[in-house]
């Protein structure tokens, strides 16, 4: 399936596609295998020719029970969503987390870093089951967001909100997306000292892109937090050149699973690319890790994957509801080798 992006300009609403989908592509993933095998016997008082003589015709989802699976499921977005933070570290900062975390700017070269990550988006009236933005609306984490995505990629950032905002943008994607949680672009409450309402978003990410222009080693205990997995530090040089490099709490993470060991040097045009290339790259371990974690034995499952899992384990649900309300037990019936084979595994082999 391919992207939709629409821009709303000052002019009017510009739309333009890389991709779409064609009504063919809906009616497969609806009836993509109905016409290949024969369903179990009627339940009692449904007509038989009103029922569709095929297996996987749809059912009826009834009873309060199945309606609370349905609204459970909508809490899994349907693409891969990460979280990654960004700070500013100013000149003499590299071990003071609130001043850190109570930076409202930076520099000119971490403005120009920070306009390289996306596109704008403002947070009042976005499409939340869409971009999944984790921040909260009426300005109290800012006004806008900041959207970067390609054809399986969607990340998103919050800036501080301005006098003169730019005009809004909204971008659709269907695989993945990443929300950057700036600390500079949410603004900073003098009842709030420490800063806890940015702590609680960035000190729960697991990776965090540190804009690192103090001139000093930044140590990654600096920003306090349970989760921080790594961060990927930049460092500004002289002739528009930038270090990047990436720090781990447990080094053999970095070593045996990163291999990013290396620093690079980057052009203040590339930086952006490179750093949030490294952090999704972090984020995807980290999530992958924490999964793992909590699941024990189970293997990783995406958020597509879980949501196929939500849905056949409904249908078997009421597929067993129908079968007990059926008059006599339902003669077995044979299916097709391929299928029995493919049974138990969860894929999307049947569905493209």
């Amino acid at each position: 399936m391919g992207t939709c992006v629409r821009v709303r300009r000052e002019a009017g609403w510009q739309r333009t596609t890389s991709g779409g989908v064609a009504p063919s592509f809906v009616f497969l993933q609806l009836y993509h295998n109905m016409s290949t095998h024969p369903i179990s016997p009627p339940v009692p008082g449904e007509a038989a020719a009103a029922l569709n003589p095929l297996t996987e015709r749809p059912l009826k989802v009834s009873g309060v029970q199945h309606e609370r699976t349905i609204k459970n499921l909508d809490l899994v977005p349907p693409l891969e969503t990460y979280k990654i933070g960004v700070l500013y570290v100013g000149p003499g900062q590299q071990d003071n987390e609130v001043a850190i975390l109570k930076n409202e700017y930076g520099s000119v070269r971490y403005a120009e870093f920070l306009r390289q990550l996306g596109t704008l988006v403002p947070l009042e009236g976005c499409d939340e089951p869409t971009l999944f933005l984790n921040l909260e609306k009426g300005g109290k984490d800012g006004r806008y967001a900041y959207v970067w995505h390609d054809d399986i990629m969607q990340v998103c950032r919050a800036p501080r909100p301005t006098a003169r905002a730019p005009p809004p943008h909204r971008v659709h994607c269907l695989r993945s997306q990443v929300l950057f949680h700036v600390a500079t672009a949410m603004p900073s409450c003098a009842k709030d000292p420490s800063c806890n309402e940015k702590r609680k978003y960035i000190g729960n990410d697991y990776v965090s892109i540190v804009y690192n222009h103090s001139g000093a080693d930044f140590n990654i205990l600096t920003i306090k937090g349970q989760l921080n997995f790594c961060i990927v530090l930049v460092e500004p040089m002289e002739h528009g050149m930038n270090r990047v490099f990436v720090k781990t709490k447990d080094e053999r993470l970095r070593t045996e699973f990163l291999a990013h060991m290396d620093a690079h040097a980057v052009s203040d045009a590339n930086v952006a690319l490179l750093a949030r290339q490294l952090a999704v790259h972090c984020a995807q371990l980290a999530s992958l890790i924490s999964q793992s974690l909590k699941m024990g034995a189970a293997p990783f499952a995406s958020n597509s994957l879980e949501r196929l899992r939500l849905i056949k384990r409904l249908r078997r649900r009421l597929e067993a509801e129908r079968l007990a309300a059926a008059a006599s037990a339902p003669a077995p019936y044979a299916a097709a080798p391929d299928r029995q084979r493919r049974a138990a595994a969860d894929d999307f082999n049947d569905y493209t």
